[in-house]
């Protein structure tokens, strides 16, 4: 009982998984995929998950870290294939495979490979991504390929939630190595870049883009400055039709520093967050984001909700924007604050936060336009200490997610305007996931029944 599941996709739940497990090599990136050749073996419909474990015999200690149920190409593309760059060296980590349905039984081949050139997207003019499916309750990276399973990008919602299908497509000059391109403003970029959307409209999403470190080199031998890989930047510009060339006319752009980023074994990427998915292009020769964030903390004061957050270093014509949400996924801005251009501590009271949960981020700006995202923190308003029921998103699309604070295990029932009921089950957790796709537009109402508990909330379902 309890044995985890390669949950990207909710069709199957590890009833017939099969469990594999490996040594990361000293690089920690991998390919690990049963989408190999004539040895394809009769199971052509897979789902494959990357796990974690402290202790491989107690499944609580399973953290998934990566999932996918279609990335493949062979045999209709069931297949499955994920890429990552994140493992430990040395440590130990599990791979279940699974059928699609609870139907699908087989043979299969499962290879695990460490990462090299020959796997990375090459040579394409906006050429379609493959479109892995992603599910609500997912929170590990989903890997984007192109059509012949070749690695342009990995994406993950570090808050958790809805990742659903992803779209996009991928515009490279010949290997990537060719002359860089360069922009109205006679900045240069790699000769490659990316165009991404999600059904979610997902914000804060952690996005790796992979290249070949060549393509460094010849940037920064075109552009004659200290272009490196460590000062590499994204470039996001609004729009979810690709472009070939970054142009002032096709849509505002806004500049994104890198997180981290990595090579290894002739494969290279960097690590960004971003507020929302677009086109990218990635520039170099770009300094450091001038604002050095220290730190950022938020606790509930009662009526208010305190943020704190210190900088080691900024400059005149920076400054703060403090955004807020209910789910961890979807921001609005509460504030704009001024940097003091001297490393500072400050301070900012919410004195309306919302009952339950609050999430907080800072996105930081430099007098130059750059930016990037800090950390989400969050604060709990207990609203006197009665139990709390979060309803998210509201209007929703595709999925809406129940939130409970402050109560034992509960009812959740969901009717319509006549009082019909649509979906009912028990909530034994702080959180439920209902899908309402399916449901026409229009009002409906979620009914939360615990022993102290009895609320309604009305959804509007578009």
């Amino acid at each position: 009982m309890g044995e985890p599941f390669s949950d990207c996709n909710d069709n199957s739940e590890g009833e017939h998984s099969v469990w594999f497990k490996f040594v990361a090599p000293p690089s920690g990136a991998v390919r690990i995929t049963t989408d190999i050749g004539p040895d394809l073996g009769t199971l052509s419909d897979t789902k494959i998950g990357l796990f974690s474990a402290t202790d491989s015999s107690n499944y609580s200690t399973f953290t998934i870290l990566a999932c996918d149920e279609d990335n493949g190409i062979i045999d209709n593309g069931y297949t499955s294939t994920i890429f990552t760059s994140s493992l430990t060296a040395g440590q130990t980590y599990y791979v279940e495979v699974d059928g699609y349905s609870d139907e699908d039984y087989g043979t299969f081949c499962l290879q695990i490979e460490e990462i090299n050139p020959t796997m990375l997207a090459s040579s394409a003019s906006c050429t379609d991504l493959q479109s892995p499916e992603g599910s609500t309750n997912f929170t590990g990276w989903v890997t984007l390929v192109d059509e012949d399973g070749k690695l342009v990008a990995n994406v993950k919602n570090p808050a958790g939630g809805a990742m659903g299908d992803f779209y996009g497509s991928y515009n490279i000059d010949g290997d990537g190595n060719g002359t860089p391109r360069q922009d109205g403003n006679g900045n240069y970029y790699l000769s490659r870049n990316y165009t991404i959307s999600n059904d979610d409209s997902l914000s804060n999403v952690e996005v790796k883009f992979y290249f070949q470190p060549g393509e460094i080199a010849v940037l920064a031998g075109v552009t004659g400055n200290a272009t490196n890989l460590g000062n590499l930047s994204a470039i996001k510009q609004e729009g979810t039709v690709c472009h070939a060339n970054l142009s002032s006319t096709n849509g505002t752009t806004t500049q994104i520093m890198q997180n981290s980023s990595g090579s290894v074994n002739g494969v290279s990427w960097i690590d960004i967050t971003t507020p929302s998915f677009s086109n990218f292009y990635l520039e170099g020769g770009t300094s450091p984001l001038l604002i050095h964030l220290t730190s950022i903390t938020a606790k509930n004061t009662g009526a208010s909700n305190q943020i704190n957050w210190s900088t080691a270093s900024e400059n005149k014509g920076d400054y703060f924007e403090l955004e807020r949400s209910t789910d961890g996924r979807f921001f609005t801005l509460l504030s704009r604050i001024n940097s003091n251009d001297k490393p500072s501590d400050y301070v900012y009271y919410d004195k309306t936060p919302f009952n339950g949960i609050n999430y907080y981020r800072l996105k930081l700006v430099d007098a130059g336009g750059r930016l990037n995202y800090s950390n989400v923190v969050q604060a709990m308003v207990s609203s006197g200490g009665r139990s709390v029921v979060n309803v998210y998103p509201n209007p929703a699309t595709k999925n809406i997610t129940v939130r409970v604070t402050g109560s034992g295990n509960g009812f959740v029932t969901l009717t319509d305007i006549s009082g019909r009921n649509i979906y009912q089950a028990p909530m034994t957790g702080s959180e439920m996931n209902i899908d309402v796709s399916s449901l026409v537009n229009g009002f409906y109402f979620i009914h939360y029944v615990s022993d102290d508990l009895n609320e309604v909330i009305k959804v509007n379902k578009q």
